[in-house]
């Protein structure tokens, strides 16, 4: 049975995967580079920063170092994170119903601990969760499954017994690493085969994750 449910930040709970790309394309058009919302999906959502300031440098040749891009990227995002970042449809809905039922909550993430919690208190959520995972945590970032392990241990949950909601590729993968089920709620673009084989189910929305739950808890798988 679920006892603890385990959300991503970027795309799952937060619509922000549309900040990032804006971001990215930015700075790649400034060196002659488009950059389209599939060339996101298809290879840089879900990872860090310092991993996508690398691959940028290597891939597009930038005339920077890894570390200006990356922090040309945290000082773009900040900007327009001021601006406000909107909840997916169905966060709040969903937060209530689980805290209700009496699961524990977390959240894990590639994401800056700082830049995570300043969204979640925008919008008054940073009570739902018992604990967090960030980037500064972790040494590996996703597909290993080190930020939901993490996690786990922090709910004080077998890994067996968690849920993890998911957007992306790589977080299916980290999860199922992590012996957790998983579910894909997609963003910016649908899994593959592959990885939709790897979920416990793709869904539409976080609304629908309530649906799910109910017939877990009837269940009692």
């Amino acid at each position: 049975m679920i006892r603890a449910v385990v959300f991503d930040f970027d795309g799952l709970l937060v619509d922000s995967e549309t900040l990032f790309h804006r971001v990215y394309a930015e700075i790649l058009a400034d060196h002659g580079h488009p950059f389209t919302r599939n060339d996101y999906s298809a290879g840089y959502a879900g990872r860090p920063v310092p991993a996508i300031a690398r691959a940028f440098v290597t891939d597009f040749k930038l005339p920077l170092s890894s570390e200006e891009v990356a922090r040309r990227i945290h000082a773009d995002e900040a900007a327009l994170r001021a601006e406000g970042v909107p909840l997916k449809p169905g966060a709040r809905e969903l937060l209530d119903h689980l805290k209700a039922r009496g699961y524990r909550i977390g959240v894990a993430s590639s994401s800056q601990r700082p830049r995570a919690m300043s969204v979640l208190e925008q919008h008054g959520l940073v009570d739902f969760f018992a604990a967090s995972a960030f980037a500064e945590d972790i040494s590996r970032g996703k597909p290993d499954p080190e930020v939901f392990l993490l996690a786990a241990a922090r709910l004080g949950i077998d890994p067996s017994e968690c849920l993890v909601l998911e957007d992306s590729t790589m977080g299916i993968e980290a999860a199922v690493n992590a012996g957790m089920r998983v579910i894909c709620i997609p963003d910016m673009q649908a899994p593959d085969e592959e990885h939709r084989a790897m979920a416990t189910a793709v869904l539409d929305g976080l609304n629908d994750v309530i649906g799910f739950l109910e017939k877990d808890r009837s269940t009692g798988l």
